[in-house]
């Protein structure tokens, strides 16, 4: 098996599917206030560098550099807490995974743009019990991913040197920062962006299937 001790997720279009209960949220905000909506294809343009950044990108050009985002960050705040777990799903694959690396007694981590609280949230109701040793959303005092600063910390956490940590997600900002940190990058390609797009980025291995990942470690 390759010697890594430690693997990074990040939560959104990798371990899970949320991407139907983010737009329902933000298209109800959308439909209150009597502004276009997006269809589901769209929202997945909009993820990957938080909710607030997903509001704006959803309003029209008129209201995105206004002070009136934080009204609507709001209002889709308290109605995804809801719902957030509504349609939302781990991919195919992806429990199998986790025993996987359970069985090989890595250090399971989670890293989201998405708030903390949502993200502990989710993990919590979609997965097993003590299936992860981190698990950390976006926090006020940490710069978001694609800086490097939350995944170094959690090497530290572990105690591991980032070189032995594999870090996987489904964007350019998932690659851009596993490359900062100096971990290995690997790209997924059933998540919400495209496979040009994790080349483009660098990734050192991109895979189509959780059970890729497997075999990987495996040779």
């Amino acid at each position: 098996m390759k010697k890594f001790n430690a693997i990074i997720f990040d939560l959104d279009g990798t371990l899970v599917n949320s991407i139907n209960d983010l737009a329902d949220a933000m298209n109800f905000v959308l439909k209150a206030n009597k502004l276009p909506t997006h269809n589901t294809e769209t929202y997945k343009r909009f993820v990957g560098n938080g909710i607030r950044k997903l509001v704006e990108r959803a309003l029209p050009k008129h209201l995105q550099m206004t002070k009136d985002v934080d009204i609507f960050y709001q209002q889709m705040l308290h109605y995804y807490n809801e719902h957030c777990i509504d349609k939302t799903h781990p991919y195919n694959g992806i429990l199998e995974l986790l025993d996987f690396l359970k069985q090989k007694q890595l250090a399971i981590c989670i890293l989201s743009n998405k708030a903390n609280e949502l993200t502990k949230k989710i993990a919590k109701n979609l997965f097993k019990e003590n299936t992860f040793d981190i698990v950390q959303g976006a926090i006020p005092t940490i710069p978001r991913k694609p800086n490097p600063t939350a995944a170094v910390n959690i090497a530290k956490q572990l105690n591991i040197d980032c070189h032995k940590i594999l870090y996987i997600g489904d964007t350019n900002i998932d690659i851009e920062t596993a490359k900062k940190a100096g971990m290995f990058a690997v790209g997924c390609t059933w998540g919400f962006r495209t496979k040009e797009e994790l080349e483009n980025a660098g990734a050192d291995l991109i895979i189509d299937h959780a059970s890729d990942l497997i075999t990987f470690l495996k040779d």
